[in-house]
């Protein structure tokens, strides 16, 4: 079995009563890092996913309420499940943008991802500490600095205070959301360290290590050519 996350594949062990579980984890495409991202006239933070993360989305909408009060030149951009309502912000202030089926249309996808801040709230349970860092992965790739739960899938990911924030306590939510929006010129930094952050987990470096753990399963065929050449 192959699973994205270290406290995902001892679960797996568990339950599968063996150790044949390799750890892979998830990356993003190459030219996802070189998709252009428009400057807005006003600026958002925003968040994508999908319709499990009502509680972690509840968890962040008391600060990004304060923070769009503290901030009327900014707005909140929504990707995937629609939870304007659970922000309950001003309405001309809140945008969404339906999810796009990411294996079908990968460039509309990613493109879709063009805020300027990440939020990455994740409620600590067993379930959230199995999950991976894709959704700061993916911001990184496009630019975008996150401000992210402090928990073992964001903390293995996010280098705090470079390429992003990590919360420990309630009220940092809106006490990195304000460092960033009042500074432009550590929105750019962050931004960028997050992007060569991500050049570090993209598919043509993640790729030797699904070759790797496929030719583990066939010792017969080792040293019969790279996969990616004979696929």
């Amino acid at each position: 079995m192959t699973v994205s996350t270290e406290p995902l594949a001892q679960v797996l062990r568990e339950v599968a009563g063996h150790d044949r579980v390799t750890v892979l984890p998830n990356c993003v495409p190459d030219w996802a890092l070189d998709l252009p991202r428009p400057r807005r006239e006003r600026p958002r933070v925003g968040w994508q996913g999908g319709a499990s993360h009502g509680i972690d989305v509840l968890d962040v909408a008391a600060p990004v309420r304060r923070f769009l009060k503290r901030f009327p030149g900014w707005d909140l951009q929504l990707n995937g499940e629609d939870y304007r309502e659970t922000f309950a912000a001003p309405e001309n202030r809140m945008f969404h943008v339906p999810w796009i089926p990411v294996y079908r249309q990968p460039e509309e996808y990613f493109a879709s991802v063009d805020f300027d801040i990440g939020l990455c709230p994740l409620y600590p349970t067993r379930f959230s500490k199995s999950k991976s860092w894709l959704k700061p992965l993916e911001y990184a790739a496009r630019g975008i600095p996150s401000v992210a739960s402090d928990i073992e899938p964001y903390r293995a990911l996010i280098t705090h205070g470079t390429d992003g924030f990590l919360v420990k306590r309630d009220h940092e939510w809106l006490l990195y959301l304000s460092m960033l929006a009042r500074d432009e010129a550590l929105r750019e930094k962050m931004g960028a360290a997050a992007r060569d952050m991500a050049r570090r987990h993209v598919i043509s470096t993640g790729a030797d290590a699904w070759e790797a753990a496929y030719r583990g399963l066939f010792p017969a065929s080792a040293g019969t050519g790279s996969l990616k050449h004979s696929a």
